[in-house]
């Protein structure tokens, strides 16, 4: 049994995860960057809680195509988080409590957004 205080280090081992499919999840919504294999990067971009959204700015080698998966947390209201690729609706109708999903080829210098996600 801990004292808790040791938890703080293990937050940032949980805001990215893989898939075996390839897929990308992204469970918490923190400043960070994630070097994947295949010369992925996710870089995340966000003020939460101060602001409901975040930012996620992908930096690649070459296109790749893989699903990124993103947490709808259980407090935002079904079918209220949105996401955009690049200022366009992509993901909508996502419920509390699971993960909205945005399957396609990524390119670098893209930019998905995602809003609504405060309390």
């Amino acid at each position: 049994m801990g004292t808790g205080i040791e938890n703080p280090g293990r937050f940032g081992k949980f805001i990215f995860a893989k898939h075996k499919d390839g897929g990308l999840y992204v469970n918490l919504f923190v400043p960070s960057e994630l070097k994947a294999d295949k010369g992925v990067t996710l870089k995340q971009e966000t003020n939460f809680p101060f602001e409901p959204r975040t930012e996620l700015t992908w930096e690649l080698d070459k296109p790749v195509s893989l699903a990124l998966r993103i947490r709808h947390p259980w407090w935002v209201p079904d079918g209220e988080m949105t996401i955009r690729v690049n200022g366009e609706v992509t993901a909508e109708g996502s419920s509390s409590s699971s993960y909205a999903e945005v399957k396609r080829v990524w390119r670098s210098g893209e930019i998905s957004e995602l809003d609504q996600i405060s309390f």
